[in-house]
């Protein structure tokens, strides 16, 4: 088997592993739904005492999920060097983007873990480090917003009869990240309907019904995307990856 290849391989399933492992380190610290941003001092402490390990663990699950975040941009950059017209800088301005989504996974992770580590602190601490982690980790939406939309600008750029990425997946990458751009005021709120929207976003449960991602979903089930890897170029990297490896490929970046 070729080593490259299988390499490519990994990198494509680490599109599917990155938020398996982001939505379980919520799982592990008991923020299945997310802790309410009113709640008080006492509230939030007592949840970060009675949930310290899972706590702890999930942060440490957070932070390996940003790992397999930075493999994932890597091989949708190698896939957009495949497109003739697309400048090198379309490819790093993705490249770099995503590694600056990748401090979104491991700030975060590393800060619920200062607050889970002494949960027998003064409560107001707690909540003031607890606001922190929460914050870095819904607040900030543009290295993704760049990201996305390098990458679609990659794909209509695409003018072969034979396109590497379908269009489709452009007008997905384009959308999706306006929806995240609201976490700009996320500091004016603490409660209504606007932040509970956004909290519960970040509840796989949710996810599930909600319209943009659920169409994500449906798109990405509905399309293997046959024809990418029979189109040779030369210096390009030959893709051989299989179409469920494609189907990895074909989701978002997670924000």
């Amino acid at each position: 088997m070729n080593a490259q290849m299988t390499f490519q391989r990994i990198c494509a399933i680490s599109g599917i592993i990155c938020p398996l492992l982001f939505f379980g380190a919520f799982v592990s610290a008991g923020f299945i739904p997310p802790l309410a941003p009113s709640s008080t001092a006492a509230e939030i402490a007592g949840h970060y005492r009675d949930h310290a390990t899972g706590i702890r663990l999930g942060a440490a699950i957070m932070l390996l999920s940003g790992a397999f975040y930075a493999s994932y941009t890597a091989v949708i950059s190698a896939q957009m060097h495949r497109i003739r017209a697309v400048h090198r800088a379309v490819v790093n301005t993705q490249t770099i983007a995503g590694a600056f989504g990748c401090l979104t996974f491991l700030v975060p992770a590393m800060f619920f873990a200062v607050t889970a580590f002494r949960p027998e602190r003064p409560d107001e601490w707690t909540l003031l480090l607890n606001d922190m982690s929460w914050i870095f980790l819904v607040m900030p939406w543009p290295p993704f917003m760049m990201q996305n939309f390098a990458f679609a600008f990659a794909i209509l750029s695409d003018t072969d009869s034979t396109p590497v990425f379908p269009r489709w997946l452009a007008y997905v990458n384009i959308w999706a990240p306006i929806t995240f751009t609201p976490g700009a005021i996320l500091q004016f709120f603490k409660d209504g309907p606007y932040l509970e929207r956004h909290l519960r976003l970040l509840d796989p449960r949710f996810r599930l019904r909600d319209p943009v991602h659920r169409q994500r979903d449906l798109a990405a089930q509905s399309d293997q995307f046959r024809r990418t890897s029979n189109r040779p170029h030369s210096n390009r990297i030959r893709d051989d990856v299989s179409a469920n490896e494609q189907l990895a490929l074909s989701g978002i970046a997670p924000g």
